[in-house]
């Protein structure tokens, strides 16, 4: 098994599938300076409860229902490995800068700017911002 095959996604995802992206496979490995980089995670996924998501999707569009739910405490865990090994943590929920946003595509248009969900309480390395990168 190359090490391609062998990520947290093997039991997840369909050999079949695996098969179509290996022609991305490259070495893995952490840098000098790792971080957790916390993308999209906002309260609107969590509306309506730990449901299917076909019976919320029409009163919570922006919902991720029970698969949000399922997510919340293998999510704290990894915060809290991550702030235990001195990482930074950074939270992004969209993109600012002007050549960055095609007309054509939104990735979270919510009636509401959205918020980091309060299940992930902020630590002293947290940096909830815009992505500027």
């Amino acid at each position: 098994m190359s090490g391609f095959e062998d990520h947290c996604w093997k039991d997840v995802v369909p050999p079949d599938v695996i098969e179509i992206y290996r022609q991305y496979e490259r070495a893995t490995f952490v840098g000098p300076a790792p971080a957790l980089l916390a993308i999209d995670l906002y309260e609107l996924v969590y509306q309506g409860g730990p449901s299917p998501l076909k019976d919320l999707v029409k009163a919570y569009p922006m919902s991720c229902g029970e698969y949000a739910w399922a997510a919340i405490e293998p999510t704290k865990r990894l915060f809290a490995s991550a702030r235990a090994a001195g990482l930074p943590v950074f939270y992004s929920t969209n993109d600012v800068r002007a050549t960055s946003r095609p007309t054509a595509i939104r990735a979270t248009s919510g009636a509401r700017p959205p918020t980091i969900p309060s299940i992930l309480p902020s630590g002293p390395s947290s940096s909830r911002s815009s992505a500027t990168w």
